[in-house]
Formats: structure tokens, C-alpha cells, sequence
């Protein structure tokens, strides 16, 4: 891994040292008090692309000079818009100042925990390898053990002495019994060997969670304030409130329409949801949520002017200078002496940054980290590991020393190649996929031997939250390509919604279903049918949104006497305005629409040419009750004074007309079992040599 290299600090003359000071450093008394401040968050106020965080805490504040740190902020903090209050006026604010904070990804103890494992089970390998060594060192020796040796000369008296086949019976007996009991010993050794090399994979696979060990950003805004010693009151507590903005987040105006027409009178519930997005760093959790349509940038808010400071530059001959020269540099709190409540948060240098990012690394290489051990010491014994493992494989080729650590061996990788594939996924919004990888997450880590299942519990934790994740991504796939941003349906007007209670929305990718209001709202139902476009009649109800505030645009979820209808799109609405639901459609009215068309070429002397068209529709009404149905149709329009088209015949006055688009309606009102038929007839002259071209755009809405 290469190493980001240390920032010198060049000691600048005496004078510019002073002006320095004078410019940087904080105007506290050496009695300061500092103060770690855990605030919580306690309301969110979601906007198009954005949210206002707002977190309190109740504090005390000690007299004189204070500076509370709040640590532990997302990156994804908007510096700028940092701003502080409290709820006393003995109190004042002299400086916000927002800065970066790393930390090492990996926790120690957590660390510690795996590079013991590590060692324990390598040190149990190596054991039951030694003894396998033996073992085999022992059957060699046994090999090569003589039963009898008969002398090769004759003249050797022993060449004429008997044969002891008592002794020789005897030796070969204790050569083979030894040799079966040390292969019986290397049989369960291989067994117990194949266990240990499981044990060894599983230890190096937790191990390689913290190879790509870095540093984590995370914001920290440390507050600067003054409380006279001769008006403080310490004995008081102080709400501390701090606002800031953060991206990654957006929400979407979606509903839930239920009809129920089974009484008498036809009623809709409609509830109205903020599908959220959070995806800002932080976790909201039993918050109060507020969502509005605002583009918070158009606000009248004046600019806020940060701290402008003159700092040395730093140039490559003096950092090679100080090259020999050590130490870390210790930043203070930058406060001004002239800074006031609404004093914008000032960003510290990078270089301060940057150095914290570095100590921290560093701390985790030499192992100095909190609690002792860190990333250098682990990833040594993790390669150490590994290395012992193949060499392992090597001295110990038997098949029977290969069974279960072969199978998690392949168990181990697919769950490696699954998290990252998994991580992938979720990043590039691929649902699908994501769905698939944590699947197979959960199969491989439930597959390992139930001693080590609890190593992977994080892994398994995380896949089934995705796996949640990503069946609701998908169950919403349809209605996202429906979603309306609230900014550009509220026309520009700053409609806001207040959840009823307190909502909780993890930092994650995909949505959060929030309430924000149901309302009851009587409708009357009717039915519409568009013949020319399919021979379907459909339910349509209308109500007027005569209870609460506007209505964003969003798609709508259609439940009908507890049946699922399907998806529908809500446009925007005013207070007291009507607007439809569209119920589906229905197949106990039956319609029928037939075109019959007569062409008429001319002559040797007529140059004319004529379409006579005939558009017959028919309607049977094959349900037990009346009913009420819009019938819409449309005529030719001709946009060329060449093409004249006759004045339509009915057989039956339509109830409305709109000649400038061509469209027609009628209102027809048909008792139970009513069949009838409606005639339309026009004609559509033009000269021989021009060609009439149709072509479909837009018209206004009944």
C-alpha cells in the first residue's frame, strides 16, 4: 500500500509567527472549558434534493470561555450553512467553525479479536502438522526395517545356520501392526488437519475485512462562546439547537386511494405519503419530519461572509529543509474576537486535515492505535497466515486433509465476490441484482459450519436488510417512473406537510414510506369510454379536494371495495378543486365501434377525390342498475385549405363539442339491459394530387 507522505510545517521568521497568532489564533483564557456534546437529532425538514437537520441538546455552560464540540456529522455537511442558537442572552456566540475529522475504519478490539484468531488457529495447524510429519517420518522408518538378513557369502557360518521363522514371524508381525497403527493415526490426523485448514480460511477471510482499512471523514463543528462571570448563571441549563444542511436526500408526494361504493353513498380515503430518500450519512430515528415543495436556494436569506484569512504559503524549498524535522502540528480552535451569533462556520485548512488523516494511518500501522494492536500488525499476521496455509497444502497433499476446508474455501469466495458485487449493485441502483448477490450471501454464510456462522453475522445482517431493501425497491419499480419532483409540481408556491408523529429513516439506498394525512373525501361515480382507442367502458370517480391543503402530483396506489385496481397519476390540486380517479375498467358494458369507409375517385374531368366515412358505435348496458356514460370521439381536423372537411351528421346530438381540436362528447344515460347506437357521418374531399397526411397532437383535457 503506498503512503501518503507527512505535510512539513516551515517555521516562518519571528514576526510573521506573531502576525500569524494574531490572526489565527483563538482570543480564549487559559481557563477555557472544552466540552464533548452529544446532540441528537430531532427534526428534519425535507426539501426536493435536500434537508435541514436540526439537532438540541440541554447543556451546562460553565462561566468565562467555553468551546462545545459536536463530533461525529456527516460529510455530507453543507459548511455554509451551519447555524447555532441557545436559548439564554447571557450568553455569547464568538466563533463556529466547521472542520474534517478522520478515523480509522476498522474498530481495535474488533482487530485484536481476528489477529488472535488468526494466530490460534495457525498455531493449531502447525501443531497437528508437526505430529503429521512424525507420523510419516515414523512409517518411513518402519519401511525400511529388515525382518532377516541371510549372509551372501557361504563360507559365513551363519549361511548354514537355521532359519528362525519364529523370529522372522515375529518381526513381521510388529512391521505391519506398527504400520497399520500409524496409518489409522494419520487417517484421523488428515480429518483433524482438514478442520484445522477450515479454521485457518475462515480466521484469513475475517482478517481480509480490514485490508482496504482507510480513514473515514466525518464533520465536526466546535462552537466558540462567552459566558460573563458576572451575569453567568451555571446553575441554568442551555438548549443548544445547531441547524445545517445535507444532500443525498429527495422525497416524492405518492398516495393510496381506497373507494368503498358498497353503501349508499360512495366515499374515497385517500392518504397522502412522502416516499423518502435518505441517503445523507446519518440515521434519522424517531424524528419529527417535515416535507415541503420550497426551493430552499430561492430563499431571501442574506449571504453569510466567512472568516477571511491570510495564512504563510508553503513552498517545496523550505519543506525539503524541514525535512529532517518532526512532530505534529496542534491546531486550536480558530476563534475571532469579533465574531458574532450568525457568524458563518469557517472551514480549517486542509493541510490540518490532511495531517490528522495521516496520524491517524499511521497509528493504525505501528499498532499504537486506542487499546493496542492496528492494521499493520494485522495484516502481517494475515499474510503470515496465508503463506503458512499454502506452503500447508503442499507438505500435506492428501485428499482426505482436503474435504471441508476445500468446500468453505469456496464458501469463503463466494461470499467475498457476493459483498462486492452486492455493494455494487446498491450503488448503481440495480435492485435486481442486489436482490440476487444478498440472496446468495445468506445461502453461503447459513452453509459454513455453525461455529463460524457468528463470524459473518455483520455480513448476514447487511444482506438481509438489502435483500428488504431491495424487494420494496422493486415492488416501487412501476410507480418511480411516475414520480414527481414536489418542487416542480407546487408551481412555485411553498406547500408544506408536517408528519403526524415521530418517523424513523435509516441512511440507505432506496425509500421510506412516511404518513403525512388521510382524508375522507364523498365521490361520485360515473362511467367514460374512448371507443376509438379501445372498446372498454371505465370507471371514473370525482371528488373535490374540499379537506386540508393542495395536493402535489404523485402517482396513486387504487384500491375498489378492498380489490387492487392498479396504478394512477394524481396531477396537482388546489384547494376545492375536482379531480378523477380512475377506477379501472369494467366488462358489463359492452361496446362495439365499427368504421365503414366509400371512396370516390374522379373522372377524366374531375380532379376531386372523396372519403365518405360511416362510424357506428354501439352500447349495451348489461348491468342490473342505470348508468351514466361519457362517450368521447373525434373528427378530422384539416390543417390544409386544400383538404375540406364536410360538416359532421348525427344520429345523436353530442352533448358538448370542441371543433377547434375536433373532439366530441356525449352524455348518454341507459337504463339496465339498454342497448343503443350512436351514427356519426362526414366526408373528406381533396384534389387527385394531394396526398392527405394524418398526424395525432395534443388537446386539452374535458
Amino acid at each position: 500500500m503506498k503512503l501518503p507522505l507527512r505535510r512539513r510545517v516551515v517555521r516562518p521568521s519571528r514576526f510573521v509567527s506573531i502576525l500569524g497568532l494574531l490572526l489565527a489564533a483563538p482570543l480564549l483564557s487559559q481557563g477555557e472549558q472544552q466540552q464533548a456534546v452529544a446532540a441528537g437529532i430531532d427534526s428534519v425538514q425535507v426539501y426536493s434534493d435536500q434537508a435541514v437537520v436540526t439537532r438540541r441538546v440541554q447543556l451546562r455552560i460553565h462561566a468565562g470561555q467555553n468551546v462545545l464540540r459536536i463530533n461525529e456529522l456527516t460529510p455530507q455537511l453543507d459548511d455554509s450553512s451551519v447555524r447555532v442558537a441557545f436559548d439564554r442572552n447571557d450568553l455569547r456566540i464568538q466563533e463556529v467553525a466547521v472542520r474534517s475529522a478522520f478515523r480509522e475504519r476498522f474498530l481495535s478490539d474488533e482487530a485484536r479479536q481476528a489477529e488472535e484468531r488468526l494466530k490460534t488457529a495457525e498455531s493449531n495447524l502447525r501443531r497437528l502438522t508437526d505430529r503429521y510429519a512424525a507420523l510419516k517420518k515414523e512409517a518411513q522408518q518402519l519401511s525400511q526395517l529388515e525382518v532377516a538378513r541371510v549372509p551372501e557369502d557361504p563360507e559365513d557360518p551363519a549361511w548354514r545356520a537355521p532359519v528362525d521363522s519364529g523370529r522372522w514371524t515375529r518381526t513381521l508381525d510388529f512391521i505391519q501392526n506398527s504400520l497399520r497403527e500409524n496409518q489409522a493415526a494419520v487417517s484421523e490426523l488428515l480429518g483433524s488437519i482438514d478442520l484445522a485448514r477450515e479454521e485457518l480460511l475462515v480466521a484469513i477471510a475475517v482478517a481480509d475485512r480490514y485490508h482496504d482499512a482507510r480513514n473515514i471523514e466525518s464533520k465536526q463543528v466546535s462552537i466558540a462562546i462567552e459566558c460573563a462571570p458576572e451575569r453567568c448563571d451555571a446553575s441554568r441549563p442551555v438548549q443548544l439547537e445547531l441547524r445545517y444542511t445535507v444532500g443525498g436526500v429527495a422525497w416524492f408526494p405518492i398516495y393510496t386511494a381506497r373507494v368503498d361504493s358498497s353503501g349508499s353513498q360512495t366515499h374515497m380515503q385517500l392518504s397522502s405519503y412522502a416516499l423518502l430518500k435518505n441517503q445523507s450519512g446519518e440515521d434519522w430515528d424517531n424524528v419529527r419530519l417535515r416535507f415541503s415543495a420550497a426551493d430552499p436556494r430561492e430563499s431571501g436569506d442574506l449571504a453569510q461572509l466567512p472568516t477571511w484569512r491570510i495564512q504563510q504559503r508553503v513552498v517545496a524549498d523550505d519543506l525539503e529543509r524541514e525535512s529532517g524535522r518532526s512532530g505534529r502540528r496542534q491546531d486550536s480552535p480558530a476563534v475571532s474576537s469579533g465574531a458574532v451569533a450568525s457568524t458563518a462556520p469557517m472551514q480549517p485548512a486542509p493541510e490540518a486535515a490532511a495531517d490528522e488523516a495521516i496520524d491517524s494511518f499511521a497509528d493504525g500501522q505501528a499498532g499504537n492505535g486506542p487499546g493496542g494492536g492496528g492494521y499493520g500488525s494485522l495484516q502481517s499476521q494475515r499474510n503470515r497466515s496465508n503463506a503458512y496455509f499454502m506452503e500447508n497444502r503442499r507438505l500435506v497433499q492428501e485428499e482426505q486433509a482436503n474435504q471441508r476446508n476445500e468446500a468453505a474455501g469456496n464458501a469463503l469466495r463466494g461470499i467475498q465476490s457476493s459483498v462486492q458485487a452486492r455493494d455494487q449493485a446498491v450503488t448503481r441502483d440495480d435492485f435486481q441484482g442486489a436482490l440476487v448477490q444478498s440472496e446468495a450471501i445468506i445461502e453461503r454464510v447459513r452453509s459454513l459450519d455453525p461455529r463460524y456462522q457468528g463470524l459473518f453475522a455483520e455480513d448476514l445482517r447487511r444482506s438481509l436488510e438489502t435483500r428488504r431493501m431491495a424487494l420494496n425497491m422493486l415492488e416501487l419499480q412501476g410507480m418511480m417512473r411516475s414520480l414527481t419532483p414536489p418542487s416542480s409540481s407546487a408551481r412555485g408556491f411553498d406547500v408544506a406537510y408536517q408528519a403526524p408523529g415521530r418517523d424513523s429513516a435509516p441512511s440507505e439506498p432506496g425509500f421510506t414510506r412516511i404518513l403525512l394525512e388521510s382524508r375522507e373525501l364523498p365521490l361520485t361515480l360515473s362511467y367514460e369510454a374512448a371507443p376509438e382507442r379501445r372498446e372498454l367502458a371505465f370507471l371514473v370517480g370525482r371528488a373535490a379536494n374540499s379537506a386540508g391543503g393542495p395536493l402535489l402530483a404523485g402517482p396513486a396506489a387504487i384500491f375498489h371495495n378492498r380489490d387492487y385496481v392498479g396504478e394512477a397519476s394524481i396531477a396537482t390540486v388546489g384547494p376545492a378543486a375536482e379531480f378523477p380517479v380512475h377506477l379501472g375498467a369494467v366488462d358489463d358494458i359492452r361496446i362495439q365501434r365499427h368504421v365503414t369507409d366509400q371512396r370516390e375517385d374522379g373522372g377524366l374531368i374531375s380532379t376531386q377525390r372523396i372519403l365518405r366515412r360511416e362510424v357506428q358505435i354501439k352500447i349495451h348496458n348489461q348491468k342490473r342498475n342505470n348508468i351514466q356514460l361519457d362517450l368521447f370521439e373525434r373528427l378530422p381536423v384539416s390543417s390544409d385549405e386544400r383538404i375540406r372537411i364536410s360538416a359532421p351528421e348525427f344520429s345523436e346530438a353530442p352533448a358538448e363539442r370542441k371543433e377547434e381540436y375536433g373532439l366530441i362528447r356525449y352524455r348518454l344515460s341507459l337504463r339496465a339491459g339498454e342497448q343503443k347506437t350512436i351514427t356519426i357521418r362526414y366526408e373528406i374531399r381533396h384534389p387527385a394530387d394531394v396526398l392527405p397526411a394524418e398526424a395525432e397532437g395534443g388537446a386539452p383535457q374535458w
